[in-house]
């Protein structure tokens, strides 16, 4: 287990790999599975696929890949076993995850061009405080590329650093938008 929420009404709970992937000389994928239930808003179950990727140098982002299973607390139980059945297809996704993690060109430099299309995304990005997308834009807007080399690690450890005091939630949805935005690099 590698993090646990619990409040009154909903649960977040992370579990990762102890030991992750060199997929690079200085890069480690670790994956795993985050399962939230919560009583109020969405009253579910849900089961996601997620992976970490960390360099030697301690940058890191987390990432939510797939949506395994969701399961309604109204669900009969024969609905509930079928779709826990997804579970099953945990180690294909790990697999999966580590392919599409190795096409990612994480040393790739961030010119000024990919800050401006990270801003216009988060921009766009529904259910989250205009709060924390304003302070994640004039973040990464501060960057100054003459003096300052950023890769795609680095930057979107940048973008998780945010999450760390985050509600669990709103990390939930960041992190899942974050495996849509690595894919355009």
């Amino acid at each position: 287990m590698d993090s646990m929420h619990v409040s009154d009404s909903t649960l977040d709970a992370s579990f990762l790999e102890k030991s992750g992937m060199k997929i690079d000389k200085d890069i480690i994928v670790t994956t795993g599975l985050i399962i939230s239930n919560s009583e109020l808003g969405d009253g579910a179950a849900k089961f996601n696929a997620v992976y970490k990727v960390e360099n030697t140098d301690g940058k890191k982002v987390t990432v939510i890949r797939d949506e395994l299973a969701t399961i309604n607390h109204g669900n009969n139980p024969d609905t509930i076993k079928e779709k826990l059945k997804k579970l099953e297809n945990l180690e294909q996704n790990r697999k999966d995850t580590i392919l599409a993690v190795k096409e990612i060109k994480w040393s790739k430099k961030i010119k000024r061009d990919d800050v401006l299309k990270l801003m216009a995304l988060i921009s766009h990005v529904r259910n989250v405080p205009s709060r924390l997308k304003d302070s994640m834009k004039k973040s990464i807007d501060q960057i100054d590329l003459t003096k300052q080399a950023y890769n795609v690690l680095g930057i979107f450890d940048k973008l998780d650093g945010f999450l760390e005091e985050e509600d669990p939630d709103i990390a939930l949805i960041l992190e899942s938008k974050f495996n849509e935005w690595l894919t355009r690099f």
